[in-house]
């Protein structure tokens, strides 16, 4: 993944948010880092998304999230193109991440690089 990072705002399920924080910390990833995942997959087409409702419906709230440059660009555009808010993406891969229709598999393969 891509590491130049910068913060964004977006307008989340607070309630689902906070779930998914802890569901990232079980995993031992960032949520961040989970959330580019899951961008990325929806950039690429290889996962698909039914949005909910307008981004700033009640119980939503302004929540600042550093994502990978490259991918926010890349899904940004592809919410563009499917007539949706990225805030609105992201909360429908948030829920399916949380409901297990979504998942991320991350193998390591034992080498690094400086």
């Amino acid at each position: 993944m891509p590491t130049t990072r910068t913060r964004r705002n977006l307008w989340l399920d607070r309630t689902r948010w906070a779930a998914f924080q802890d569901q990232a910390a079980e995993g031992l990833l960032a949520p961040a880092v989970i959330l580019d995942y899951l961008l990325d997959g929806y950039a690429d087409r290889t996962v698909t998304v039914e949005a909910g409702g307008p981004a700033r419906e009640p119980g939503r709230g302004r929540t600042v999230v550093p994502l990978a440059d490259v991918v926010h660009h890349k899904a940004n555009a592809r919410a563009e193109a499917d007539g949706l808010s990225l805030s609105v993406v992201c909360d429908a891969l948030i829920a399916g991440y949380l409901d297990g229709t979504v998942t991320v598999t991350v193998t390591a393969d034992g080498r690094t690089t400086a």
